[in-house]
């Protein structure tokens, strides 16, 4: 809430120390690391990504332990 309410500017480092961001990379690094990330999600194919973002959707509503329990045990059902 700090950030939005002050306009606060940070640091990609410092965003990623707060978990703001996954990932900081150097300026000539963006594209084939976009690229590569990109790739490694279309990986898991198109119903594992689906699942994925059904349980995070799912989630959002919930209480953190009862979101942690439903995404153990959607991975299970999913995963085996």
């Amino acid at each position: 809430m700090d950030l939005i309410l002050t306009n606060k500017e940070i640091s990609a480092y410092e965003a990623r120390s707060i978990g703001l961001v996954d990932m900081v990379v150097e300026r000539k690094e963006i594209y084939s690391k976009a690229l590569a990330l990109a790739q490694n999600i279309l990986n898991n194919g198109e119903e594992l990504n689906a699942a994925i973002k059904s349980v995070v959707r799912l989630g959002y509503d919930m209480d953190i332990d009862s979101a942690l329990l439903f995404e153990s045990r959607r991975a299970r059902a999913f995963l085996g």
